[in-house]
């Protein structure tokens, strides 16, 4: 049997795979893991929930389980995860429980436990716990009479939150236009009043949750709604949460994504620039877009990189005593959330300038299974070798090309170790899933996840017959199957590759196609990744890659006064960027004044 928490907490099908019994037992699991570290005094926990309707269910399951375990409760309602986590460490609660599946569809949910302080717990703490489930009580006596925990109602939660949030903004919005896509989630209430109330013209849209509809075709996950929504009202940008409010991704005026590592860059460079960097490096997973490994190596900050998963950033945040780290997917973490926020608030101010995205690469595609996939530094020694080669295997568009890398990797530095093969091993799995037209495999809780996938009725019959313990969901475009047992690396891959085959045909047809298709397009005459412009003198901006379709006369970007002042870390942010120039990019300029504010109201408190 897999290992039930996953990246970040249990999730699964709501009432089946997370049913109300074994939300009461991870409750009951997580008071007695809490007593037995510290007797001293009765535990308080604080529960969130989002606005899933499975939630009011799982809620309540929960709330059992903890007062039943002796634990004092305080409920605070639907609110972002982010908001659950501060508030605990603001009612110095003992243990922080947050009922939501995040960007997951509707008929899914989950529990999130945060340890005091609004701290992820370590994995030590959650093998204890599953410990504790899966012995069955092993003869624990429950308390009775008056050491059963009792139920509070925290009424004035999501007011309190929201004043934070408010005296945290560093900087007033006024005269620009936010379009905040709240994915029907935790988050409808609360972003558009914050952006309000710091100045800011919001146009809100997905934000009317019927307990049905949250992340449903909306949010950080799907944006062709919040790029045609900052189009038609000329919004200067875009913000997209989920639904549960703890990632961001944004968009610019003219429509063009900004993720995570672009969030990263601008506030690495901000805090770098006022000295609050520590040691001069940024945490974040072996998932980054190569673009941020440039970006920082020009700017002679250190990337240290981690498994896939927020915790596993803040993890080796609190181990090096470093200030800021994340994932593309939007998760921030930093260390001082108040620093935090002014450092947004500066960059979003001052900085002007692009991050470089590489070119040709599959990084729009989400891989989250235990895969150890690294180069070490055993085997490249040189940071700009070992650069080179991550950005070699990154920029390979067909199978061939990422053989003839891997051939000269071999031939350069010898026969690949384990975690070589298999990013490698990655990479090809990357192609093929990028081929078949996904953007998402995960794992999920004990299953793994396949999205988006489209099946016309002969493919479902299809994926029953060949996999009957796969779950097909037409709403949510999505396959789910309990994970093989304890594969993982390669075998796993293989794996999810065969079941990808079975289903939807020979993806390496598929790649030969596309291979063909790219080819054509290279060799014709006026094809659309022409630059728009080239960076002219110091503090010039690097140029934007035209996308298909778009004409800047139709959809103008919101215009810069040439004559407007600069500071000192916008002017040294673009002379960072410039050597970057030749890389293919997208358009990021408008988007890089605020993109960070929504992740800077809607992220949990950080680790002190």
């Amino acid at each position: 049997m897999g290992r039930l928490f996953g990246t970040d907490g249990v999730r699964g099908l709501a009432n089946a795979d997370l049913s109300p019994e074994l939300a009461m037992a991870i409750a009951v699991a997580a008071v007695r893991t809490l007593v037995a570290a510290d007797s001293s005094h009765t535990p308080l926990a604080l529960v969130g929930r989002d606005p899933r309707a499975s939630g009011e269910m799982l809620e309540a399951a929960v709330v059992a389980g903890l007062t039943s375990a002796g634990a004092n409760v305080v409920r605070v309602g639907v609110l972002p995860t982010p908001g659950v986590a501060f508030l605990t460490g603001e009612v110095k609660a003992d243990l922080g429980v947050m009922v939501s599946a995040s960007h997951n569809p509707m008929p899914d949910n989950g529990i999130k436990l945060f340890a005091a302080g609004g701290h992820k717990l370590p994995d030590d703490i959650e093998d204890a716990i599953e410990v504790l489930i899966n012995s069955g009580g092993n003869g624990w006596q429950r308390p009775t009479g008056a050491s059963i925990g009792r139920v509070h109602e925290l009424m004035d939660g999501a007011e309190h939150y929201l004043a934070h949030l408010v005296a945290a903004a560093s900087h007033p919005l006024d005269g620009l236009k936010v379009v905040l896509d709240c994915a029907n989630g935790a988050a409808s209430d609360i972003a558009p009043e914050v952006f309000r109330q710091v100045g800011a013209e919001v146009i809100a849209i997905h934000a009317e949750p019927d307990g049905l509809n949250i992340n449903d075709g909306c949010g950080a996950t799907h944006l062709d709604s919040i790029k045609a929504a900052v189009l038609e009202h000329g919004a200067d940008l875009g913000l997209a949460v989920d639904g549960d409010a703890d990632r961001c991704l944004a968009v610019d005026a003219s429509g063009s994504e900004v993720d995570g590592d672009q969030l990263m860059a601008i506030l690495a460079l901000a805090m770098r620039e006022a000295g609050t960097l520590t040691e001069d490096t940024v945490v974040a997973t072996v998932m980054s877009n190569l673009g941020l490994r440039i970006a920082m190596r020009e700017a002679g900050i250190n990337l240290v990189e981690t498994k896939v998963g927020d915790r596993y950033v803040l993890e080796a945040m609190k181990a090096g005593g470093f200030t800021l780290g994340g994932e593309q997917s939007g998760h921030i973490e930093g260390v001082g959330f108040d620093l935090y926020v002014r450092m947004v608030g500066e960059a979003v101010q001052s900085f002007k300038g692009e991050l470089p995205e590489d070119e040709g690469s599959a990084a729009d595609v989400r891989i989250d299974l235990p895969v150890d996939a690294n180069l070490p530094h055993e085997y490249i020694g040189v940071e700009r070798l070992r650069l080179e080669m991550y950005r070699k295997l990154a920029s390979a568009r067909t199978l061939e090309g990422l053989a003839e890398v891997v051939a000269e990797m071999t031939d350069r530095y010898g026969d690949p170790p384990a975690p070589v093969s298999n990013l490698a091993a990655v990479a090809r799995f990357r192609l093929l899933v990028r081929a078949y037209g996904l953007t998402d495999v995960g794992l999920q809780g004990r299953h793994i996840r396949f999205s988006p996938i489209v099946l016309p009725d002969s493919k479902q019959l299809r994926l029953k017959r060949l996999h009957p313990e796969a779950v097909y969901k037409p709403a949510g475009e999505t396959i789910s199957l309990p994970r093989p047992g304890t594969l993982r690396d390669t075998a796993l891959l293989d794996w999810c590759t065969t079941l990808l085959r079975d289903v939807l045909g020979d993806g390496v047809r598929q790649l030969d196609r596309q291979r063909r298709a790219h080819r054509h397009r290279l060799a014709a005459p006026h094809h659309d990744r022409a630059l728009d412009q080239i960076p002219q003198g110091d503090g010039a901006v690097p140029g934007a890659v035209r996308r298909a379709g778009h004409h800047p006369a139709q959809h103008p970007p919101r215009p810069v006064d040439a004559d407007e002042p600069q500071s000192h870390l916008a002017q040294r942010g673009n002379q960072l960027l410039t050597p970057l120039a030749g890389l293919a990019v997208h358009g990021r300029a408008v988007a890089a004044q605020l993109l960070g504010q929504l992740a800077a109201h809607l992220l949990p408190q950080a680790a002190g």
